[in-house]
């Protein structure tokens, strides 16, 4: 159990006194705890109305953060090698910040690119997805490779008969 004691005298008692009973001096300051003056019981310490609170502070500046740096990047979601990716974007945005490759692949291509836009366009930057261009030079040297076939087929044909 703790002890209060005079501060002039030394006196003890069990609990605490405003005048000390032997001397007769006014102790009530050297007993009472301090307390600060926006402390409330059972609530801790409050925040003064002059200084904002500092959690909320943080909080909205991590919100804040967070929300820039979604609309900077996509989320590339790919169940193949690849595996999942983040990519940057080309301007800041919040369309199509998940892009699920395996769902764009499974459509064709004209239906993907206009349901999808952005997506089709980042998987095409990131060469995941092939450009107009690569499949336009594929068909060209398919139709050439097959021009040649049938070239040297007739040929074996004349040097057969």
């Amino acid at each position: 159990m703790k002890q209060y004691n005079c501060p002039k005298c030394g006196h003890e008692e069990p609990t605490a006194f405003e005048i000390c009973p032997h001397c007769e001096i006014v102790v009530e300051k050297f007993h009472r705890p301090s307390v600060p003056e926006n402390y409330r019981p059972g609530w801790g310490l409050r925040f003064s109305k002059n200084r904002p609170n500092p959690l909320i502070f943080f909080g909205g500046l991590l919100v804040f953060v967070l929300f820039l740096a979604a609309g900077t990047v996509h989320y590339i979601i790919d169940s193949s090698y690849r595996g999942n990716q983040l990519v940057k974007r080309d301007s800041f945005g919040f369309s199509e910040i998940i892009i699920n490759v395996d769902k764009i692949n499974a459509l064709p291509r004209v239906v993907a690119r206009q349901t999808y836009p952005i997506g089709f366009l980042v998987l095409q930057r990131e060469g995941i997805v092939k450009t107009d261009e690569a499949i336009a030079r594929e068909r060209d040297m398919q139709q050439r490779l097959q021009e040649a076939l049938e070239v040297y087929d007739r040929i074996i044909e004349r040097r057969s008969r």
